[in-house]
């Protein structure tokens, strides 16, 4: 990297920290409402030696970490900074990931600053959630990820050391399992070795099903049929009580959900479009109109952007091309499958991946418009 980049690196974490003051000014450091279980359930390990549920293996990572700062003796400004380093780490490595896939700095400064201006992405470094550091996560695995597949050993333990941490840190981090078995399902088979992207997609499905029926026994939050028989599009906000739907007598667990699905095909449709709409739409009625107003002109031109940087990103890199796709799609999915969040928490996982997608898509128009390139080119 020469000087010049280095100093406008440099400049842009300058504007990364600014809006992270903005954002810890405008918030504090938010221990109310879902941080409270987690803080709630540091307190009851220190004291029972055990989580107060099963439920709570999927969040252990980050129940841990509050209990490592409780004996610390800095619990939540010790979180919070836990945090914004994450932050700062993920910000470097989504820097690094554009800056390998496309070899332009102008289309790597685009995605920096576009992440640094997603509040749905970075508002959780206030907030003493899982989403900080499990969206955190997911962009440190994504790059090492991408580094492993052409790199030495070390790439591919640290991919694996963080594809741990991110099972561990939300419940819906053992979506990266399937996500991981499309992915080397699909570069098998571009390679033309059918028994092996066979065996790939075959016995970790498998392995897959039988965590996730772990995971979805449960209730409350992990009340799978819940959404269904309420007509929930947003979590916890019934749209209607539906006493019409066939319905399986045990239906947290995979075969349930399939049950529903096939005897309830046009409930399901119906909420899956509506859900979707949600997800990716974001606005909410209950959002201020300068939140709504942001969320429109931010984020709608950046999906513009994105869906055209996407045919730019197959030609520069298909293995990463096919897993971005298949990251958006599966978090996509599991909300068809449950429901979206109020706050829009669950959008942001995929939110860097659209980042990318859409820098090279604004780097493609610029080179167009400047008449330096087709508009297939980037560089």
């Amino acid at each position: 990297m020469h000087f010049r980049q280095k100093t406008i690196l440099l400049w842009l974490y300058l504007f990364w920290g600014f809006v992270q003051l903005l954002i810890l000014n405008r918030f504090g450091i938010v221990t109310r409402l879902e941080a409270t279980k987690y803080i709630y359930e540091a307190e009851y390990f220190l004291k029972q030696g055990h989580f107060s549920q099963i439920k709570y293996i999927f969040y252990s990572l980050y129940i841990f970490l509050h209990v490592l700062s409780i004996k610390l003796g800095v619990e939540f400004i010790g979180i919070y900074i836990l945090q914004v380093t994450l932050n700062a780490c993920a910000m470097l490595c989504l820097y690094r990931l554009s800056l390998r896939l496309t070899g332009d700095f102008g289309a790597s400064n685009i995605a920096f600053i576009l992440l640094t201006l997603c509040f749905p992405w970075q508002v959780w470094t206030t907030h003493l959630y899982t989403e900080s550091v499990f969206d955190s996560l997911i962009v440190i695995f994504s790059y090492s990820l991408i580094r492993a597949m052409d790199a030495g050993l070390k790439w591919r333990v640290l991919a694996i050391i963080f594809f741990v941490l991110l099972i561990f840190a939300r419940p819906t981090g053992i979506l990266f399992v399937p996500v991981l078995i499309l992915l080397f399902g699909y570069k098998f088979l571009r390679a033309g070795k059918k028994l092996m992207a066979l065996i790939t997609i075959l016995l970790p499905t498998i392995i897959f099903l039988v965590l996730l029926n772990f995971e979805m026994r449960g209730e409350g939050e992990f009340d799978f049929m819940k959404p269904f028989r309420e007509s929930q599009i947003i979590c916890g906000v019934p749209e209607e009580f539906t006493n019409n739907l066939v319905l399986p007598k045990d239906g947290n667990n995979v075969q349930g959900l399939f049950y529903y699905i096939i005897h309830n095909p046009i409930h399901f449709s119906g909420l899956a479009l509506k859900k979707i709409i949600y997800y990716f739409g974001m606005t909410r009625s209950y959002y201020s109109l300068p939140h709504n107003i942001y969320l429109i002109a931010f984020m709608y031109p950046i999906y513009l952007f994105a869906f055209a940087g996407l045919r730019g990103l197959k030609k520069l890199n298909k293995i990463y091309w096919a897993y971005s796709i298949f990251v958006i799609g599966i978090f996509a999915f599991s909300i068809i499958l449950t429901c979206d969040d109020w706050l829009n928490r669950f959008v942001a996982p995929i939110m860097p991946f659209i980042v990318i997608a859409a820098a090279v898509g604004m780097k493609k128009s610029l080179h167009f418009i400047m008449g330096r390139g087709s508009a297939a080119d980037i560089s």
